[in-house]
């Protein structure tokens, strides 16, 4: 397995002049906020298609030049190479391999979570469900499940999983955080929530 795409950060829209031309489109990047051009702001965009490629951890940069050329006519592959360069330096996009040392980067990013939770599911109780609408589209085990809807209470994605962990015998906050992290993707995707950083 390679390195894949998270895209960080809410979309506060576009914001425009007195004249009423567009200015920028601006993210939230938990304690400052990002101005994107159009351009950039629709590479950061395309980072969230495609659920199933980031529900099995496979959507890497070249996905994300599928995505973009997909959602538009002819965009070059190199502008959008250069697109994600820009939004990774500002912290728009996260770009790691998910089998390697991930502490520092869940060190420095908290989860929000959105949409809805639906509970675990009468057949299978250790499945819980999560939706943008009015039914689960993410199915995921109980602690990721818990740590979707209060990880943002303990700051860090880690310091979550270390205060989850000290609860349970023979588990650690890597063995949590690792299963948060696969499918904190297919999370942001289909827009239950969002990373932002810390600093």
């Amino acid at each position: 397995m390679g390195t894949i795409i998270i895209p960080v950060g809410r979309s506060l829209g576009p914001f425009f002049d007195d004249k009423g031309e567009l200015e920028s489109y601006e993210l939230h990047l938990g304690p400052s906020t990002a101005s994107l051009d159009e351009d950039d702001m629709g590479v950061w965009a395309c980072a969230h298609d495609e659920p199933d490629a980031h529900g099995e951890l496979a959507f890497d940069r070249a996905k994300l030049r599928e995505a973009v050329r997909d959602a538009t006519e002819g965009f070059p592959d190199e502008e959008t190479d250069a697109a994600i360069e820009r939004l990774l330096e500002a912290g728009a996009l996260l770009e790691l391999d998910p089998e390697g040392p991930v502490e520092d980067v869940l060190r420095a990013h908290r989860f929000i979570p959105g949409g809805h939770g639906f509970g675990n599911r009468p057949d299978a109780p250790d499945e819980c469900g999560i939706g943008p609408a009015d039914e689960p589209v993410v199915s995921m085990s109980g602690w990721v499940y818990s740590l979707w809807a209060r990880s943002y209470l303990d700051g860090s994605i880690w310091a979550a999983a270390e205060a989850f962990a000290a609860d349970l015998d023979d588990v650690t906050a890597e063995d949590i955080a690792r299963e948060f992290l696969e499918a904190l993707p297919v999370i942001i995707s289909v827009d239950c929530g969002y990373l932002e950083p810390l600093d």
